[in-house]
């Protein structure tokens, strides 16, 4: 099987921690992780470092424009091709788990 290489946006966190464990247990692919915290950065990095997959993690912060190239100069540096991009990135708010359950109803309904 071809390297897949899997970018996850907020991946220290919520949905994007979660799915950054289950692509770390596949074999054959380059998991490229984003957060906007080191420290969390490092923190997966670590939890990560036994799993079959090629780990790497990539700081930004996508409120600078200017760390947005940055990251996209680090992912070409990583990979020539992106198989999944899965976007986790955002800001919570609402219910004290951060999920605005009217909202999120309303975005699932289309």
């Amino acid at each position: 099987m071809p390297d897949r290489a899997i970018v996850i946006t907020g991946a220290t966190d919520g949905l994007g921690r979660a799915l950054s464990g289950a692509l770390a247990e596949q074999p054959a692919t380059t998991g490229i992780l984003h957060g906007r915290n080191q420290s969390r950065l490092k923190e997966l990095a670590t939890m990560l470092a036994d799993a079959p997959a090629s780990i790497h993690t990539v700081r930004a912060d996508f409120a600078e424009l200017a760390q947005v190239h940055r990251l996209a100069d680090e992912i070409t540096e990583l990979t020539d091709h992106i198989s999944v991009l899965v976007n986790s990135a955002g800001i919570g708010g609402g219910e004290p788990d951060g999920t605005d359950r009217r909202r999120a109803r309303a975005a699932l309904r289309g």
